[in-house]
């Protein structure tokens, strides 16, 4: 498990004007900043060495994405629009994330997904992975895949919907 540690980043969350019309128009509300905290864990069977992963390795992997992130907007298909044309486009570099929202929970999987793919998991071995993304002091969301997910991601099912842009 590796804890502590973070970026900063705005955000906008979209949400159906109303909800039993989800095809119909989406309110966004204002880009916004968050001192994100991340945490993760993963777990399967011990290599020779006694480990299931080399933290130094997970570490680096997962503070590289970090940094790509920090000082950065997230945005998504529904908020580009608002972005666009909002004092929140005036930041140094924007994240695209190719899914209908930047919620916190849809950059916790996407962001699971892309620290997956910067580690040299054996495909041969089962491994179950989380992520936890506290949005604010108490707002969390974790992510988890359990070992057959991480197996169809490892095969090129589900890869990531960040675009660095």
């Amino acid at each position: 498990e590796l804890r502590n540690l973070g970026f900063r980043a705005k955000h906008a969350v979209a949400f159906p004007r109303d909800v039993d019309v989800p095809d119909g128009p989406w309110f966004c509300e204002d880009f916004h900043s968050h001192d994100f905290h991340v945490s993760v864990k993963i777990s399967g069977p011990l290599d020779v060495a006694g480990c299931v992963v080399d933290f130094r390795v997970a570490r680096a992997a997962l503070e590289e994405l970090l940094k790509r992130l920090d000082g950065r907007a997230i945005v998504s298909r529904a908020n580009l629009p608002e972005f666009e044309g909002s004092d929140a486009s005036s930041v140094d570099g924007v994240v695209r994330v190719e899914r209908e929202n930047a919620s916190a929970e849809i950059i916790a999987e996407e962001l699971l997904k892309a620290w997956l793919e910067k580690l040299d998991l054996d495909p041969q071995k089962k491994y179950s992975v989380s992520l936890t993304l506290e949005e604010e002091p108490g707002c969390f969301a974790t992510v988890e895949m359990d070992a057959e997910e991480v197996a169809d991601w490892q095969i090129g099912e589900t890869p990531s919907a960040f675009l660095w842009v």
